[in-house]
C-alpha cells in the first residue's frame, strides 16, 4: 500500500465498506479496528490507569468512540463517558456493548470538570460536518479548548472540515488525531496544522483494498520523494551516496537564470530571489531590475550580474529560465514595471522560455486576465492566497475556505504548475494528481520568503519538470523554514534560509 496517497472524503465514505468486505470485514468490525487504533495510541501517549474521558456523538463517529471507551476500560484505564443520544445503527450497537459492560453514561447537555482527566478522547462529530457547529457540541468543543487537558481526536478533529481544513465556526484543537483508512486533504492543509496535532494514519489493514479500488486525489510530498526529484536532473549536481560527481562542468552547465524586478524601493526581493537561485545551484543569475535598485543589488550580492532592464533585455534571449515578479511593482500608473512585465511575458510566450511568476507578476497577470493567452509550456505560478484570489476574481476567504478547489481552478484557468502557498502548501499541475507539503514553519511567515521560493524553483526548473521542479523547491524550503527555526521561530529572516538550503542542495537528509 503507498500510505503516502490522499483521498477526498466522499471517496473514502463511499468506498470503506467495500473494502473492508474485501478483506472480509464487516462495519461493525471496522469500526471495531478503528477504536483499536485510538486506544493502541492512547497507551502510547498515556498509560494506564490514567483517567480517560471519551465523548461520543450521535453518529458513526460516536461509534468509533464507544468502542474506544470499552477497549480502553479492558486496558485498565479509568474510563467517563459522555455522550449524545446514539442515532446511526452501527452507534446503537457500539452503545449497547459499553452499558452490557456496566459502563457509566453521562449525558452530553450536563456540564462536567475536564480538568478532573489525563486525557479526553474526541468522538463527537467525524467527518460529516457541513454546517457551523452550535449547541452542545459547541460547548464541548470550547470547553476542551479551554482545557490544558490534551486530546486525542477520532479521525479528525470535531467541527474541522475534513476537505477543506477549515473549522466549522470552531473546532477542537487536538494533541494527537488517528485518521482511519487514508489521509483527507482537510487534516493537510488550510488551517487545519493548528487543530490536528499530531497526525497518525492507521489503515486498518484495508488499505491496500482500498486503493486498489479508489481513484486518489493526491499525494503526500515525503522527504523522500522531494530527495529523490532534487536528484532528478541530467545537470544536477546533488550528492548521492550511489553516484559519482559530475566534475568536468562549468557554469554554463547548472543553467542560466534571469530574475525580473526590484522597482524602486523593492530591490531587496530582487536580491533575495536571485541569492536563492545561486545557493539552490544555478550556474549564472541575472538580475534586470529598474535603473534606481541596479548599484543596491549589484552591491549585495557581487555574484549577481546585474543590469537595468532597458540594458540587459537581452539575457532574457540567454535564460533557461526567467522569474518574474519578486519586486517588480503593480499600480496602474507604474509605467515602468507595466511595460516590462509585458515585454518579459510577450518574450516568453512567443519562445516557450519556461517562466516562473511571482508577487507582482501575478498581479499583473490577474490585472491583464493573460489566462486568454496561453503561457509558456513550462511555467510555475506561485500564490499565497491574496494572489491567488486576485487571479479568480474572489476574495482570500473564499481561497482559504477551499483551498484544494481553488489549486484546481487556477490549473485549470492558466494551464500551468501552480503552488498555493500558505499552510500545508499545494502543488498541482493539469492533468496530474496533488502534492500535499506537510513540511514548514511559522517561522517562514516573514517578509521575503516567497522571493527566495522563486529562486530555488527557477533553479530546479533547469533539467526537471515544472511539477518536479515545484514540488522539490516547495520541500526545500519548507525543510529549510523547519531547520532555522531550531533556533526559534520568532525573528527569523529571509535570509537565513539561503545557507540552509545550500546544505540542503547537498544533502537533502541534513
Amino acid at each position: 500500500m503507498n500510505r503516502d496517497n490522499v483521498y477526498t472524503t466522499a471517496t473514502i465514505r463511499s468506498g470503506e465498506l467495500a473494502a473492508a468486505e474485501a478483506c472480509g470485514l464487516d462495519a461493525k468490525q471496522l469500526m471495531q479496528r478503528a477504536a483499536q487504533a485510538c486506544v493502541q495510541k492512547l497507551q502510547q501517549v498515556c498509560p494506564a490507569p490514567a483517567r480517560i474521558l471519551v465523548l461520543c456523538g450521535p453518529g458513526n463517529n460516536g461509534g468509533d468512540a464507544w468502542f474506544v471507551a470499552r477497549y480502553a476500560q479492558q486496558a485498565h484505564y479509568q474510563v467517563t463517558v459522555v455522550a449524545a443520544q446514539p442515532k446511526s445503527e452501527l452507534a446503537k450497537q457500539a452503545a449497547a456493548a459499553w452499558r452490557e459492560a456496566d459502563g457509566r453514561v453521562i449525558d452530553l447537555a450536563e456540564t462536567l470538570s475536564v480538568n478532573e482527566f489525563d486525557w479526553v478522547v474526541d468522538g463527537l462529530l467525524g467527518n460529516g460536518v457541513s454546517r457551523e457547529v452550535s449547541g452542545h457540541y459547541r460547548r464541548w468543543i470550547e470547553t476542551l479548548n479551554q482545557s490544558a487537558v490534551p486530546v486525542l481526536s477520532i479521525d479528525i478533529p470535531s467541527g474541522l472540515d475534513s476537505d477543506s481544513g477549515q473549522p466549522q465556526g470552531l473546532a477542537v484543537r487536538a494533541r494527537d488525531t488517528v485518521t482511519m483508512i487514508a489521509w483527507k486533504p482537510g487534516l493537510l492543509t488550510g488551517e487545519a496544522v493548528d487543530y490536528v496535532g499530531h497526525l497518525t494514519l492507521a489503515d486498518l489493514d484495508v488499505g491496500r483494498a482500498f486503493e486498489q479500488q479508489q481513484s486518489r486525489l493526491g499525494h503526500i510530498l515525503t522527504d523522500a520523494i522531494a530527495e529523490r526529484l532534487l536528484q532528478v536532473s541530467g545537470t544536477d549536481s546533488a550528492v548521492h551516496p550511489n553516484k559519482v560527481s559530475q566534475q568536468n562542468v562549468h557554469k554554463g552547465t547548472f543553467g542560466h537564470i534571469v530574475i525580473v524586478g526590484g522597482g524602486p524601493g523593492m530591490a531587496g526581493a530582487a536580491i533575495l530571489a536571485g541569492q536563492a537561485a545561486l545557493r539552490s545551484g544555478a550556474g549564472k543569475v541575472s538580475v534586470l531590475c529598474h535603473p534606481d535598485s541596479r548599484a543596491i543589488i549589484a552591491q549585495a550580492q557581487p555574484e549577481l550580474m546585474v543590469e537595468s532592464f532597458a540594458e540587459g533585455r537581452h539575457r532574457l534571449e540567454q535564460a533557461n529560465v526567467v522569474a518574474v515578479g519578486p519586486g517588480l511593482g503593480f499600480k496602474p500608473e507604474n509605467a515602468w514595471a507595466h511595460d516590462t512585465w509585458r515585454e518579459v511575458m510577450s518574450h516568453c510566450v512567443e519562445r516557450n522560455v519556461p517562466m516562473v511568476i511571482d508577487a507582482d507578476g501575478l498581479n499583473w497577470l490577474a490585472h491583464a486576465d493573460q489566462c486568454s493567452q496561453p503561457l509558456p509550456q513550462h511555467t510555475v505560478l506561485t500564490p499565497h492566497p491574496a494572489e491567488a484570489a486576485r487571479l479568480l476574481g474572489c476574495s482570500a476567504a473564499v481561497i482559504q475556505n477551499d483551498r484544494v478547489q481553488a489549486i484546481q481552478q487556477l490549473v485549470e484557468n492558466f494551464s500551468a504548475t501552480v503552488v498555493l502557498k500558505g499552510a500545508g502548501t499545494l502543488v498541482a499541475a493539469p492533468q496530474q494528481s496533488l502534492w500535499f507539503c506537510r513540511r514548514g514553519s511559522s517561522a517562514l511567515a516573514t517578509a521575503g520568503t516567497g522571493d527566495v521560493l522563486t529562486g530555488v524553483i527557477a533553479t530546479l526548473l533547469v533539467g526537471r519538470t515544472p511539477v518536479e521542479a515545484a514540488a522539490a523547491a516547495v520541500w526545500l524550503h519548507a525543510r529549510a523554514g523547519e531547520i532555522a527555526a531550531l533556533d526559534g521561530e520568532r525573528g527569523t529572516l529571509a535570509s537565513d534560509l539561503l545557507p540552509i538550503i545550500r546544505q540542503l542542495r547537498n544533502a537533502p537528509n541534513y
